[in-house]
């Protein structure tokens, strides 16, 4: 059973260091390219509802698992349980293998090996309109781009330039 802390049970330097987080990610995000993370802290990410689900089973042979190649901000409740892997070069996100996609993908299956425990971000994010991955969505078709070796952090133009309005639950460009 994942372990589900009480907000109450963070330590108070946890707690305290959401804005800090915040803060920090802010500056470093020009250099980490594309990401996904939420717009407001979550006391308990095991309280968020999910996103609605996704038929990644048979989506993985075209999109080839194209969000686990995001940087996810993690939160203070992340770093606090220990269980997400997260980058030193650039503290507070996941760590990433050399190919760009998070450490906790388990290949060739394509399922997250920390799926009870994974970050809010991963939780709610919802790929159907992020045009860096589906030119269509519905109709099954994927960016051509995620073809290229420094995807995303090659996504640039159009890819990047959608309204807020488009982007679900907190995720950013």
């Amino acid at each position: 059973m994942p372990r589900q802390p009480n907000p109450e049970q963070l330590p108070q330097d946890v707690l305290d260091s959401a804005g800090v987080l915040d803060r920090l990610a802010d500056d470093m995000v020009a250099d980490s390219g594309p990401r996904v993370f939420l717009e407001d802290s979550v006391p308990d990410k095991y309280a968020v509802p999910p996103a609605e689900p996704i038929d990644c089973e048979n989506r993985v042979p075209l999109c080839k698992a194209a969000c686990c190649r995001l940087s996810v901000l993690l939160s203070p409740q992340d770093l606090a349980e220990g269980i997400v892997s997260w980058d030193s070069r650039r503290r507070y996100f996941n760590s990433q293998k050399p190919d760009g996609y998070c450490v906790h993908l388990e290949r060739p299956a394509c399922r997250c090996s920390i799926y009870e425990n994974r970050p809010a971000a991963c939780r709610v994010y919802d790929c159907r309109n992020d045009q860096r991955i589906w030119l269509d969505f519905e109709n099954r078709i994927p960016n051509p781009a995620l073809d290229q070796l420094d995807w995303p952090h090659d996504s640039g133009g159009d890819l990047n330039s959608r309204s807020p309005s488009s982007i679900p639950h907190g995720e950013e460009q």
